[in-house]
């Protein structure tokens, strides 16, 4: 796939692009998700201050704790900092000096221009009520700094309005690249061939490159063409903010019709590359557009299967006498789970996972056993199965749907079961895919993971142990062979007497 179609389809604006790229490069500047969560807890985590002990107003002895506390987690759940200052702002009144009394030569002092007042709103009986305060009151009250304060006073006092937050804002026009320069960065980036992931084909469009290929050697690269001077930080922007592109290809347990198809069109490409006749060409471009056409009612087909079962998950959470399940079998565990060298020349047992999702709660039951316990058969299936059905399921149930992966339609006795209406099959015939039933298998390889550590370690516990015995074993017999000799020699100067 190539990079450049997708990134035309999602860019907005260049002039927007480069006016972000140009804050700077020197220095690295945090962007994301942990960045913006820190900002919020800056905006939302005003604390009170200490109690302002005035003899004018007495703020703290009008204004009780549950009112103080009221106060502040009203001003902390205000959305941002501009929001914060605006509301500020309606608490302040700015008033004319009425008396002057200068300690200092009139010529000397340094006079105020203006007088501020300050008042909290509160609620007494169903009836807002504002309460003067004083200037430490004001600020313990809401938990802020007297610079933030003076900058409200020096914009009521300029323009009549609370002041705006321009930090972060400031564009850097002295170091503004070209558009030519943006140009060709976004031109080399997407002039690398990716694939789309195996899953998600309609809501993903996240494009993989291959795992050996990073953002370094990208950017080097770039530099060995002489494209345009630029730092390695201005490539990187333009690669997060105009591009939605990964390392690797997260291709597992893929669909068998798709890789065949994917086989059959390379083969036709490469056949349709050393064709030299008109007419073989006409034949193999019509077997690669029939094949296209198969492919696209297999995914069409998958579309369908998956949209049943997004709707069977809606209405089982909704009916109460419905449900739908997702079953399907995990990956064969290899026993004993270990790196020894002596395994891979070895037959290992083989360990069974069968995994049965129920949709409305999002709960999981696995049925585990070993190959000498039984098959991985269809009998077995429906054994757990049946077992599940009546056991776990509510007996009001009157219709159950099962989803499956590459299986034949299910047929269990309900003669037991009283209420029980309706049960369907839907079976994903060709492969698998993003299937419900594989999510919880997750979990089960980070667990495989920790008991192959667990296996290392007892095995060198186990080694040491041994050691250990041999060694005192050693001990033990040299011991004995001493003593043996000793014994001997003393008969020896005993008979001689």
């Amino acid at each position: 796939m190539n990079i450049q179609g997708l990134n035309e389809e999602n860019n907005s604006s260049d002039s927007d692009t480069i006016e972000k790229l140009n804050m700077g490069s020197k220095k690295r500047k945090s962007f994301g998700r942990e960045v913006d969560v820190m900002k919020k807890l800056r905006i939302s985590s005003h604390e009170q201050g200490e109690d302002c002990k005035c003899r004018r107003y007495k703020c703290f002895e009008i204004l009780d704790l549950l009112e103080r506390k009221r106060i502040i987690k009203d001003f902390n759940e205000i959305f941002s900092k501009d929001e914060q200052s605006s509301y500020l702002t309606g608490l302040i009144n700015v008033l004319p000096i009425k008396q002057r009394r200068p300690r200092q030569n009139e010529e000397l002092a340094k006079f105020h221009d203006r007088a501020y007042s300050y008042k909290v709103r509160t609620m007494k009986e169903n009836n807002i009520i504002e309460v003067p305060v004083c200037r430490k009151a004001f600020l313990s009250l809401h938990g802020i700094s007297g610079r933030w304060l003076q900058t409200i006073q020096q914009s009521l006092k300029k323009c009549g309005k609370s002041p705006k937050d321009m930090r972060g804002k400031y564009s850097h026009t002295h170091c503004t690249k070209p558009p030519a320069t943006l140009e060709a960065v976004k031109n080399h980036i997407g002039s690398f061939k990716g694939r789309q992931s195996h899953y998600s084909r309609k809501k993903s469009t996240v494009v993989y490159l291959p795992e050996s290929l990073n953002l370094k050697k990208m950017y080097k690269m770039y530099t060995d063409l002489n494209l345009g001077s630029v730092s390695y930080e201005y490539y990187r922007k333009i690669f997060n903010n105009n591009f939605n592109i990964k390392f690797g290809y997260p291709r597992s347990d893929t669909c068998s019709s798709c890789d065949k198809f994917t086989a059959e069109k390379l083969s036709l490409e490469r056949k349709l590359e050393n064709t030299l006749t008109a007419e073989g060409k006409t034949d193999l471009m019509q077997q690669l557009k029939n094949l296209e056409i198969q492919n696209e009612l297999h995914l069409k087909k998958a579309d369908v299967f998956y949209a049943r079962k997004r709707a069977a998950k809606k209405r089982s959470i909704k009916v109460m006498d419905y449900e739908s399940i997702a079953m399907d079998f995990q990956k064969n565990f290899p026993l004993p789970n270990i790196s020894t060298n002596d395994v891979y020349y070895k037959r290992q047992l083989s360990f069974y996972s069968f995994n049965i999702h129920v949709l409305s709660t999002a709960d999981s039951y696995f049925y585990c056993y070993s190959e000498n316990v039984a098959a991985k058969g269809s009998e077995e299936v429906i054994s757990m199965l049946h077992h599940f059905i009546f056991t776990q399921l509510d007996k009001r149930l009157k219709q159950l749907e099962i989803f499956c992966d590459s299986c034949e339609p299910i047929k269990i006795s309900l003669e037991k079961w009283e209420n029980l209406q309706q049960l369907k099959t839907f079976c994903e015939t060709d492969g698998a895919s993003e299937f419900y039933g594989n999510l919880p298998y997750k979990l089960t390889r980070k667990a495989k993971k920790k008991t192959k550590d667990v296996l290392h370690t007892l095995i060198e516990t186990d080694s040491e142990k041994d050691e250990e015995e041999e060694q005192e074993q050693n001990r033990y017999s040299k011991t004995k062979k001493t003593a043996v000799i000793k014994k001997k020699k003393l008969l020896a100067s005993v008979k001689r007497k």
